[in-house]
């Protein structure tokens, strides 16, 4: 396990561009860290990054699989509420210190939105 420094962007066409900096942990594949409270995983492997976020009001997976569609849900504690979601990755870039997605995300089955996702880390700021 070893402290890292992040760098986290995320593009939305509807939305705009939030960057989002500052220390995590990173442990074999996996990377730890909080952003405004939330906890974000993000699991590595060869070919696939898995998504997480997981407040005290809804969990949040994201599998991102170059070309391929995948099916998660989204889940609204307070309501007992599941969301069937989509992502469509049409781009996928996995480096030893830096991530690049960008997908399409489909929500109970209605396009939503076109993401571009960054994530660089390091053990210098």
């Amino acid at each position: 396990m070893s402290k890292i420094f992040f760098k986290s962007i995320i593009k939305s066409k509807n939305n705009g561009t939030l960057n989002i900096k500052g220390k995590g942990i990173k442990k074999n594949n996996n990377i730890l860290f909080y952003d405004n409270g939330i906890k974000v995983t993000v699991e590595l492997s060869l070919d696939k990054v898995i998504l997480t976020r997981c407040s005290s009001n809804y969990n949040l997976r994201l599998i991102f699989d170059k070309y391929k569609k995948t099916e998660t849900t989204y889940e609204i504690k307070e309501l007992g509420q599941f969301i069937k979601l989509e992502t469509i990755t049409s781009d996928l870039n996995i480096s030893k210190n830096k991530i690049k997605i960008n997908y399409d995300l489909y929500m109970n089955g209605e396009y939503s939105d076109n993401f571009i996702y960054e994530l660089e880390w390091g053990d210098k700021e």
